[in-house]
């Protein structure tokens, strides 16, 4: 089991009607997650991080519905890049079947998000090509 914990834009943006109460203790290895919604380049995007290790991960905020599927596999992609074991992959994924959206709660982890956010934001927005 996993909580996902959003800020109030992304909680808005989710229209979740779910029980935000959640205090059931994480079962993965990383712990919770903070989300929040990300703009950048005519594009909606979820960022989300880990609560115990502050790894970033970036979603698409398509469908409401199948937030939960597109961060598992967000989470996978990750796991999989920086070299995770598969069996250690496997178990997190496993534990990430129970996904529930909460309410952020830590103040620290939210300054970590806005400061994740803030980078992703200017590496999407400055990436043009400049001409003269």
């Amino acid at each position: 089991m996993v909580t996902v914990r959003c800020t109030q834009k992304l909680l808005k943006y989710l229209r979740t009607g779910t029980d935000l109460r959640h205090t059931d203790l994480p079962t993965t290895r990383l712990g919770d997650w903070y989300a929040n919604l990300l703009f950048a380049r005519h594009q909606r995007l979820i960022i989300c991080v880990s609560e115990r290790s502050l790894l970033p991960v970036i979603v698409a905020a398509k469908d409401s519905s199948s937030f939960s599927s597109r961060f598992r596999e967000g989470v996978r992609s990750v796991l999989w890049t920086i070299g995770v074991s598969t069996d250690a992959l496997n178990h997190e994924l496993q534990e990430m079947v129970d996904v529930s959206i909460g309410r952020a709660a830590t103040r620290s982890v939210l300054g970590s998000l806005n400061e994740l956010a803030l980078g992703a934001h200017y590496a999407f927005c400055s990436s043009r090509k400049w001409t003269s």
